[in-house]
């Protein structure tokens, strides 16, 4: 029988943690296999953490866009107004 020191046990946890840390920034996860007993490491692709993650390009070219199709419509609704009042 082995015994862990709490020392051991505190530098295992915390290796654990960081490992797990960086497998999310990785966009992965690890789980225990009870039919190979052991550890696998999968991809969260396609889960909803991924598919929300938007970088600052990204966001520009929404912000944009959605200023013109306003400044558009609203261009639209002022020319049909004027066009009706004649």
């Amino acid at each position: 029988f082995m015994t862990v020191s709490l020392e051991s046990y505190y530098v295992i946890y915390t290796a654990r943690q960081r490992f797990e840390a960086w497998l999310l920034n990785q966009s992965k996860t690890i789980a225990y296999d009870s039919n190979s007993d052991d550890y696998v490491v999968s991809s969260l692709r396609g889960t909803l953490i991924t598919n929300t993650r938007v970088n600052d390009e990204t966001m520009f070219v929404i912000v944009t866009i959605s200023i013109v199709v306003a400044i558009t419509l609203g261009t639209y609704i002022i020319i049909k107004k004027k066009k009706q009042e004649q």
